[in-house]
This record gives structure tokens, sequence and C-alpha cells, in this order.
């Protein structure tokens, strides 16, 4: 039961978390429509995913150093997952830099 409220604490955290965030993006987003500088727009979408991800980890983590496990980093993931996306948005930033 106390790893249960443990986790779900988490996930309502994260979730509210992402609320904010998701808000906080589109009030940018008007914002740039407005004063056409995606500047902003751009360096958020492409920190903000990051963010999450990290703190989606972040329980895990936390449960793996009370443990005392041993930290994995599984580079052929984040090669094939993480790397795509993130050049992806580099590419839109980018092309935006340079109009």
């Amino acid at each position: 039961m106390k790893r249960f409220l443990y986790y779900f604490g988490c996930t309502v955290i994260m979730g509210f978390v992402f609320y904010l965030g998701v808000k906080y993006q589109i009030r940018l987003e008007e914002k740039a429509d407005i004063t056409f500088d995606l500047m902003s727009v751009l360096l958020f979408s492409a920190v903000f995913p990051i963010f999450i991800g990290m703190s989606l980890r972040l329980p895990k983590l936390i449960v793996e150093i009370k443990e005392n496990k041993q930290w994995k980093f599984d580079w052929i993931k984040i090669v094939a997952v993480g790397v795509p996306p993130y050049i992806s948005r580099y590419s839109q930033y980018c092309l935006t830099i340079l109009r």
C-alpha cells in the first residue's frame, strides 16, 4: 500500500507539472502569434519534453538509490528513441534561426 501511494503521488504531481507545462506552452504560442518571435516556443518545446522524461524516471531512481542498486544507462535505447526526435526539433530550431 505504501508503494502504491508513493507512485500514485508521483503520478499526480507529474500530471500537474505536465498540465502546467502545456498551459505555459499554449501561452507562449499565443504570444509568438502576436510578436512573431518563435524562439521562446521552440526552446521550450525542446527542453520541456526532456524535463518531463527525467521527471518520469525520478521515482524509480529514488527507489534504486534507497535500495543501493547500481545505476544503469541504456545507450542503445537513448540513441534509438531519444536522438531522432531531438534531431528533428533541432533542425526546426536551425531553420527558424536562418529565416
